[in-house]
């Protein structure tokens, strides 16, 4: 008895560690682009070893008339995580979200990964609770521990399964309904007239039906084989549980196994409802929801942004001033600002798509659309130093649990 006591123990304290694990991946994926830009802010300004500090070492002259290398250096970092666009390019943005069938959805939020991870905390004790009564209680801790363990791996990716197959019925739904106002519609015209991208023109199918606006941005193509994968995962961890209860049966294993009935059901409801209403059926929906932030009007797009271009261009002056002091009687004429390496680069970046798009073969039926590719670096190295960060945190939590 001593040793189930000592389990439950282990299993609380696991517990503690898959919901602090959750919490701090939901405030992370939440302000996600403040944590990105505060952590580079950061690094800029740590004295002595920061890459401000290293920058003002370096005077070289950059290959673009009247810039230094260690300044476009610091303006690119900070223009990665800093998307500006234009008032026109802002609202083409929102007309393919609406054509899209997209204004009004966003990505997952913070507060639903929290309530999801509770579900899957509860979800996956109860199931590791089942199973440890219908085993052994003589069981030793490590085995015990190892397959609360494999529980939890389990009805996490169930969790991701079930999610998956929410925003699958969502998008086959979305093209299903389009396939039926045409037919409806007595099939007048073609039921998808073009493949509609976000860099292309979103007036070019303006006189089309609203149907055929939908699936020129989402496509033809949708299945349920997620959701039947779902279906029978599902019914097989029913039967298992179900059969699990016929053996054992007495009050506190029933009453365990209406619990986790419960439990279960609700979670899966919950996660394939949040794969229904969160996500984008569009396929560059989500990329257009990111250029505008979430926002419906342009001057609470800019509001958002222009702090951060301050920050930058602070940065930037205080960079200046140190290249300034380092380069003595030599004069550097450092005028540069922040504004003018954003209009440069895009100037730069759409006469690359001029000369590639005039090199493409263009015909009536269509033509092959070619983009000029971000690195986007500075925001992958940020975003995996955090989730290695946080990886880890649980990596030495759980270890601590099973030692």
């Amino acid at each position: 008895m001593a040793d189930f006591l000592s389990i439950q123990a282990q299993h609380a304290n696991f517990s503690f560690v898959v919901l602090t694990f959750g919490l701090t991946l939901a405030i992370y994926f939440t302000f996600r682009y403040q944590v990105n830009f505060w952590w580079l802010n950061f690094w800029y300004s740590l004295p002595f070893f920061g890459k401000l500090a290293q920058l003002s070492k370096d005077a070289t002259r950059s290959s673009n008339p009247g810039w230094l290398c260690g300044e476009e250096t610091l303006c690119g970092d900070y223009r990665t995580h800093i998307t500006t666009t234009s008032k026109a390019e802002f609202y083409k943005r929102l007309i393919y979200m609406r054509k899209a069938h997209d204004r009004g959805r966003k990505p997952l939020p913070g507060w639903m990964v929290v309530i999801l991870s509770i579900l899957l905390l509860a979800e996956g004790l109860g199931f590791s609770y089942l199973l440890g009564t219908w085993m052994a209680r003589e069981g030793s801790a490590n085995v015990h521990t190892l397959l609360l363990t494999i529980v939890f791996v389990i009805c996490t990716l169930l969790l991701f399964l079930t999610h998956a197959a929410g925003h699958q019925l969502y998008r086959s739904g979305l093209i299903r309904r389009s396939d039926r106002e045409w037919r409806e519609g007595g099939r007048h015209g073609d039921f998808r007239s073009a493949e509609v991208m976000l860099d292309d023109d979103q007036l070019v199918d303006d006189r089309a039906a609203p149907y055929t606006q939908a699936v020129n941005r989402v496509g033809i193509t949708g299945g349920y084989a997620i959701v039947r994968n779902a279906i029978a995962a599902i019914v097989a961890i029913t039967a298992i549980s179900t059969w699990m209860r016929v053996g054992h049966p007495n009050s506190e294993m029933i009453a365990t196994f209406i619990m986790l009935a419960v439990i279960f059901t609700v979670t899966q409801i919950v996660s394939i409802c949040a794969g229904f209403k969160y996500g984008f059926g569009g396929k560059e929906s989500e990329a257009a929801f990111k250029g505008t932030r979430g926002f419906s009007s342009y001057d609470d797009y800019m509001g958002r942004v222009e702090p951060m271009i301050q920050a930058a261009q602070a940065k930037l002056q205080a960079l200046q001033r140190n290249l300034a002091a380092l380069g003595g009687d030599v004069k550097l004429n450092l005028y540069k600002t922040f504004d003018d390496y954003i209009r440069e680069s895009e100037a730069r970046r759409s006469a690359i798509e001029i000369k590639r798009l005039a090199e493409a073969d263009k015909t009536r039926e269509g033509y092959r659309r070619i983009t000029y590719e971000k690195t986007g670096n500075s925001i992958i190295i940020v975003e995996a130093f955090v989730l290695v960060a946080v990886l880890a945190y649980f990596a030495v939590c759980t270890y601590a649990v099973i030692t």
